[in-house]
């Protein structure tokens, strides 16, 4: 299924308007707690119908790791439902799990709306098992599986960047003695992964 098709005609069904709107970027954040943070940032004020988005979290299948169900929170779970489009593919070395999300109505009848530069949290999704970075991408497999990032604002293409670094999570039962800590995070350029164990006294 064309996505890009699909949101243009939901929106030309609901008559919304193109004009003077937000291009919009995406970025994979790690809460730090086994949970990945989906979330995007607008470069102009908005309140009208997001239609659509799609993207695709890609990471290493020798991971072991796989996604949980996401989960939103008001208003956007009301304006803009996010969820898995098919099952996780391994394709190489990667494994991929697209997203899709379709919306109808807009942010004003929600009763909300987005400012310019502020981040917004589109879903968490956790991670059940595994230790790996994480990442949004668009590379040929995307490409080849209708699953490039992409947004629709009230049906018009504004498609911004995906910014910031891979997410790490760190996974399992937590050892006795031992710590991990990653910082900054999120980090715009680079990050320290520090691990400091207890020596055993035997």
């Amino acid at each position: 299924m064309n996505f890009r098709t699909l949101f243009f005609a939901v929106a030309s069904a609901i008559g919304v308007s193109a004009s003077a709107l937000p291009i919009l970027d995406i970025a994979l954040v790690d809460q730090g707690n086994g949970n990945l943070e989906v979330r995007f940032r607008p470069d102009e004020n908005f309140d009208g119908v997001f239609s659509g988005i799609v993207f695709t979290i890609r990471w290493e299948v020798a991971s072991g790791a796989t996604l949980g169900n996401e989960n939103q929170l008001s208003p956007i779970a009301d304006y803009i439902p996010v969820t898995k489009s098919g099952p996780e593919t391994d394709d190489g070395t990667y494994r991929y799990q697209p997203f899709v999300g379709f919306g109808f109505s807009s942010l004003a009848t929600e009763g909300t709306s987005w400012v310019a530069g502020v981040e917004y949290v589109l879903c968490i999704i956790p991670v059940l098992n595994g230790v790996d970075l994480f990442e949004i991408v668009n590379d040929s497999w995307t490409a080849a599986n209708n699953a490039d990032y992409f947004v629709s604002l009230n049906g018009s293409n504004q498609t911004g960047i995906i910014y910031g670094n891979p997410a790490m999570v760190v996974e399992g039962t937590p050892i006795a003695g031992i710590t991990v800590q990653l910082q900054p995070n999120p980090a715009t350029d680079a990050t320290v992964l520090t691990i400091s164990a207890v020596k055993a006294r035997w």
